[in-house]
C-alpha cells in the first residue's frame, strides 16, 4: 500500500537522546516543526521530553525504542497532552483542538515521514488506537 503522508515536517528529522540510567524520558535535542494538510503547525521544542507512552510497553519490549518511530512518539506525545495550548494555525485563528483521531494520524504521518517500516508502523498503530482513546477521554474530561 502506498500511503502518503497528509503533513510535512519542516526542519527534517530531529535528534533525540535517550534516556540516562535512572531517567525514562526521552529529549529532543534540535527544535522541530510538523504541518498538518489543514494548516496547523505543530512544534517540538528543544529540550521537551517524553516517556514514549505513545508506543505500547509490550512493543517497544519487541522492537525496542530506539527506530525512527521515536520522533513520532514525541510529537504524538506532545499533541496528546497539549492538544490546545501550543497549535498555532498557519492561515487561520487558533480555535481547533485536536481530536483523537487527528493525534494519531499525526503520529502515523510523522513515523512515515522518518521512513519506519510498514510492519513495525501498523503493529504500533494498531496498539495505538487499542489502548489510547480511554487515555484520551481522560484528558478531554480533564480539561473541560
Amino acid at each position: 500500500m502506498n500511503y502518503k503522508p497528509h503533513g510535512k515536517l519542516l526542519d527534517g528529522i530531529p535528534s533525540i537522546t535517550p534516556p540516562h540510567m535512572d531517567e525514562d524520558l526521552w529529549t529532543v535535542d534540535t527544535t522541530v516543526r510538523y504541518v498538518t494538510r489543514d494548516g496547523w503547525l505543530v512544534t517540538l521544542y528543544k529540550g521537551e521530553e517524553s516517556d514514549l507512552a505513545s508506543i505500547p510497553r509490550i512493543l517497544r519490549a519487541l522492537f525496542g525504542a530506539n527506530g525512527k518511530e521515536t520522533v513520532a512518539a514525541l510529537f504524538h506525545d506532545h499533541v496528546f497532552g497539549h492538544r490546545k495550548e501550543r497549535l498555532h494555525a498557519t492561515m487561520k485563528p487558533v480555535t481547533h483542538c485536536l481530536t483523537w483521531r487527528e493525534c494519531n494520524i499525526i503520529m502515523h504521518d510523522i513515523m512515515i515521514l522518518c521512513g519506519t517500516g510498514w510492519i513495525r508502523r501498523n503493529a504500533i498503530m494498531s496498539g495505538l488506537w487499542a489502548f489510547s482513546y480511554p487515555v484520551y477521554l481522560f484528558y478531554k474530561i480533564k480539561q473541560t
